[in-house]
């Protein structure tokens, strides 16, 4: 039982974590986008941006030329024909091809000065609990949901690219479900106490296959469920990867790949450990699963390499405790 909750909340924090980095990035640089007005943040949500923006305004001046090439990239998407093809032109296998190299490149430097930077780490706890209060909207709700759809099932969902109106419906169950495991989270991260959800709660969610049983045939369903199978270590690999890129580019393809293989196999190792443990403490087994990768990457890196992951694991690190913190207080 608990293995089938743990996979769900890493998928979850998995997602997560990602839109808490785009968001970090997006603070730190400054950048005010309305892609699309029914997308746009709320007054008060952006209050909060405002207010959260003044506590790293001493991080800015690394960040003056990246602030002016990310809005390039937002006039880039806005020229697009649909959101659609938005989804597909943005994605995690082609997302360095949609940005000019010397764009990408400037990211992943100014990304390296942000996670090295003291002042952001110092701060960071901090402003999680005031992070949790804009996260808890139907913005980032929706955004984080779209995100974990797209990370978990995008490839299932390319199968039915020959049959647009099932593969939405289909989409339309998937998000529904994301949504509503997002929601919970992040009522989590906010200190509602209210619903009193815990991780340990997912493993009474209806499980996905059964919320498509009624549109799928006996064969679909049986395909899904060996995709299913594979989907959490998939992921954990995708959002790795992709954190990485962003977080940590001054380390080398060969030592991110390195690393990432590394990272998996600790994973699985800890997994595995779950399957006969009743751990009450699963989050802090993923903490220290970064100390373990962490440990084994040193000899594979360069001084400036090893320290650049070091930022990106404490970074990690942060992010895990808080959501264990949390449950230690719902469990309490």
């Amino acid at each position: 039982m608990q293995m089938k909750w743990m996979g769900v909340a890493a998928l979850i924090i998995g997602s997560i974590s990602l839109v808490i980095s785009l968001y970090v990035v997006g603070m730190a640089s400054g950048l005010r986008s309305d892609v699309a007005e029914e997308k746009a943040l709320s007054a008060d949500a952006k209050i909060k941006l405002d207010l959260m923006l003044d506590e790293t305004n001493k991080l800015n001046s690394s960040l003056a030329s990246l602030s002016d090439q990310l809005r390039e990239a937002v006039a880039k998407i806005d020229e697009l024909e649909s959101e659609q093809q938005i989804q597909q032109e943005i994605s995690l296998e082609n997302i360095e091809s949609f940005l000019p190299e010397e764009m990408m490149d400037s990211i992943k430097e100014s990304m390296g000065e942000i996670f090295d930077s003291e002042e952001l780490s110092s701060t960071f706890t901090d402003m999680m609990g005031s992070m949790a209060e804009v996260f808890d909207s139907p913005e980032m709700i929706e955004m984080s949901a779209k995100m974990q759809v797209n990370m978990q099932y995008g490839d299932y969902l390319a199968m039915f690219a020959d049959d647009p109106a099932r593969q939405e419906e289909i989409r339309s169950i998937l998000m529904e479900h994301a949504m509503e495991q997002s929601a919970n989270v992040f009522s989590m991260m906010s200190g509602d106490e209210e619903g009193e959800f815990s991780f340990e709660d997912m493993a009474d969610v209806t499980p996905v296959s059964e919320l498509l049983a009624d549109v799928l045939t006996p064969e679909e369903l049986a395909e899904y469920e060996v995709y299913e199978e594979g989907n959490t270590a998939r992921m954990m690999r995708q959002s790795f990867d992709m954190q990485m890129s962003m977080m940590a580019g001054g380390i080398s393809p060969e030592g991110q790949q390195l690393i990432g293989d590394i990272y998996m196999e600790e994973w699985q190792i800890m997994v595995d450990g779950m399957a006969d443990s009743s751990n009450p403490q699963p989050m802090m087994d993923t903490v220290n699963l970064y100390e373990q990768v962490l440990a084994r990457s040193a000899e594979y890196l360069t001084e400036t390499e090893y320290t650049q992951f070091e930022s990106y694991v404490d970074y990690q690190q942060t992010i895990l405790s808080q959501f264990d913190f949390m449950n230690d207080d719902e469990e309490q």
